[in-house]
């Protein structure tokens, strides 16, 4: 009876290892001093220059395929949005230092171990990640966001931000703002997208950028189809 206990017991463990998949520690560098002007590169703030604070979210995904978020379709992204973890003031993200850190397991099957993440998504291999820094989805109350994106994998300092072969069971995998290079939305490491922006700070890791009114996001939606199709003619 013991024996079949102990194998029962070995067989669970085989079990859980082979469900947990890779490993991804995600997030930002812990800013020593936030008075000091030499920490200013590891400073996340928002569009007025101001540092981030507890209402903030950083959800790390990616999108629906086929669908390519950028400035002029601010109001479907939340539609085609995949949450893959996220990070909130006490779980993962740390105002008072201005820190963020989230680990999350990939499980063979392409899933998330995340309890964040968007129930039966899948992030196949390959896929690219991306992190969504916002106070609020809800556009109609001024919310503040920022969508960044690793494209130039070639030169990371850490891991490429891209989800890993479900098959790399066991393995880490280390995706930090540090090598992010495309803000879609907001900036990231003093380069600055798409958005709105009261104050403008030479150096920053995250800045969030105003998001205009649904009205206002059609028109200039509307007036990039313009110009396309001026450069087309």
């Amino acid at each position: 009876m013991k024996n079949l206990s102990k194998l029962i017991g070995s067989c669970l463990l085989l079990a859980a290892g082979s469900i947990q998949g890779s490993t991804i520690f995600w997030g930002t560098p812990q800013n020593s001093d936030l008075l000091d002007p030499a920490f200013a590169h590891l400073h996340l703030v928002n569009s007025q220059g101001v540092l981030l604070d507890g209402s903030y979210s950083f959800e790390l995904g990616t999108f629906a395929p086929g669908f390519t978020p950028d400035a002029t379709n601010l109001d479907q992204w939340e539609l085609n949005w995949i949450i893959f973890d996220k990070a909130v003031a006490g779980n993962g993200w740390n105002p008072g230092n201005q820190e963020v850190a989230g680990t999350v397991d990939h499980t063979p099957t392409s899933g998330s171990s995340s309890p964040s993440a968007t129930p039966a998504g899948v992030y196949p291999q390959g896929a690219p990640a991306y992190l969504w820094v916002y106070n609020t989805k809800n556009m109609i109350v001024s919310p503040e966001w920022a969508l960044l994106q690793d494209v130039d994998n070639g030169s990371n300092i850490y891991g490429a931000w891209e989800f890993p072969d479900p098959a790399d069971t066991g393995g880490s995998f280390d995706w930090q703002v540090r090598d992010v290079d495309t803000p879609i939305f907001g900036g990231v490491n003093g380069v600055r997208g798409a958005g709105d922006f009261a104050v403008a700070p030479a150096q920053f890791a995250v800045q969030t950028a105003a998001v205009p009114e649904p009205g206002s996001a059609l028109l200039m939606g509307l007036g990039s189809l313009l110009v396309l199709r001026r450069r087309r003619a």
